[in-house]
């Protein structure tokens, strides 16, 4: 009987020493399987983060339209509009900011604004000295907009100094209009501004369009909610709603444009136009492109003159115009003078 019970003993004990064996091999195959993998991901998510032709290419074109959105509670950038807009959903915020570090460093560089004596982490491919200059002014302009302009506490006030010039259509209500130009620039950038900025339901152009319609038969421009759409991260188009114009100011902006004389359409008068959901926002807006080419709504360089000005006159209370640059005050030139004329 003592001989069976060591033997079964020793039986048990050799079981147990062989699944001891087996679980150690098993953790080391898993172990081993999972550092080949993590090498995998972490190839992957290199080849993924590297820049191509077309991301750069992307990039420049979004950041010179859009900017960038800073948000200072945080100390950091906001890329969650700029991503969708510049089809950079693979990168991530770090990748990002990086690379527009890297790319304001040699924007700098070419346009001779700072020497190129410091490497930076991220390869950069150098752009003309003329490009450069574009979107570092463009740059600035839309960050002044966002985090200074739209939060100065004057605003209001100094906007009622704002003048008419030949870069906005007759029916314009300057104090009116160039507010909620701000806000929309803010929000959409200067990219599509006749689809974006016009045609945002928010925004107190929406009133022209209704006349601009009304003006040739045409049914007015409608509006359909398709769901939530990341923004971004302006908050101040916010306060579009909290500034919603009167009625008197809605009837004095359509007499206004009542007066404007229509323009030549190559389009027929009764085609629409849908515009795309990332122009919009959160929503889906069907509209006759006869109407936009009534409203007579500025080019894109005429918008950015008018934002210079309207910068201006904000921040120092001193009204600028295209033509009276030289005498718009040391402030500004040392603002935006060195890209005045890389501006359009």
């Amino acid at each position: 009987r003592l001989r069976r019970l060591v033997a079964s003993y020793q039986r048990n004990q050799k079981k147990q020493e062989q699944q001891q064996v087996q679980k150690e091999a098993e953790t080391r195959r898993k172990e081993k399987h999972a550092a080949v993998q993590k090498k995998k991901d972490a190839r992957k998510l290199e080849q993924e983060q590297r820049w191509s032709k077309r991301e750069e290419q992307d990039f420049l074109r979004t950041v010179t339209s859009f900017g960038v959105v800073y948000v200072a509670e945080t100390d950091s950038y906001d890329w969650s509009y700029f991503r969708t807009l510049a089809k950079l959903e693979r990168k991530t915020d770090d990748r990002l900011t990086d690379y527009y570090t890297a790319f304001i460093h040699m924007c700098r560089v070419v346009a001779r604004i700072v020497p190129a004596d410091q490497a930076e982490p991220v390869t950069v491919s150098p752009i003309p000295e003329e490009r450069a200059m574009r979107a570092l002014s463009r740059i600035d302009l839309l960050s002044t907009i966002r985090e200074e302009v739209l939060h100065h506490p004057d605003l209001d006030r100094n906007l009622s100094l704002c003048e008419m010039s030949n870069d906005v259509p007759e029916w314009w209500h300057c104090s009116l209009h160039d507010r909620n130009l701000l806000l929309g620039v803010a929000r959409y950038g200067l990219s599509r501004t006749d689809y974006t900025v016009l045609c945002d339901p928010n925004l107190i152009f929406c009133s022209v369009l209704d006349v601009a319609a009304k003006d040739l038969g045409l049914p007015p421009p409608t509006f359909e909610p398709i769901g939530k759409v990341e923004g971004s991260g302006v908050k101040s188009h916010g306060e579009a709603s909290s500034n919603e114009p009167t009625s008197s100011s809605k009837k004095d902006a359509s007499s206004r444009h009542a007066h404007a004389t229509s323009s030549d359409s190559s389009k027929s008068a009764g085609s629409d136009s849908t515009i795309p959901a990332d122009y919009s926002g959160a929503m889906q807006i069907s509209i006759s492109p006869d109407i936009i080419t009534h409203v007579k709504w500025p080019k894109e360089r005429h918008i950015v003159r008018r934002l210079q000005s309207l910068v201006h006159v904000v921040m120092y209370g001193i009204w600028r115009t295209a033509d009276s640059g030289a005498s718009g005050g040391a402030q500004y030139a040392a603002q935006f003078g060195a890209y005045d004329q890389a501006m359009y």
